[in-house]
């Protein structure tokens, strides 16, 4: 019965949403080396590790559409 709940709802879901995928290619060359950068002060400092997720996240609060 479970697993009959759990295909009618994705099939409902698949049914009603917009199906929509956006590629985009960008240039981050300049990124990856400012990463580099700042990777061995966060590691020296703070023990961790800055991830290009980290820089894109930034990004979007700073420049919201």
């Amino acid at each position: 019965m479970m697993r009959k709940t759990i295909a009618s709802r994705m099939m409902e879901s698949l049914q009603t949403s917009a199906q929509l995928t956006i590629t985009m290619k960008a240039d981050v060359t300049k990124l990856t080396a400012l990463q580099s950068e700042l990777n061995e002060t966060a590691a020296a400092r703070h023990d961790m590790k800055l991830t290009l997720t980290d820089f894109v996240a930034k990004a979007v609060v700073l420049f919201p559409c």
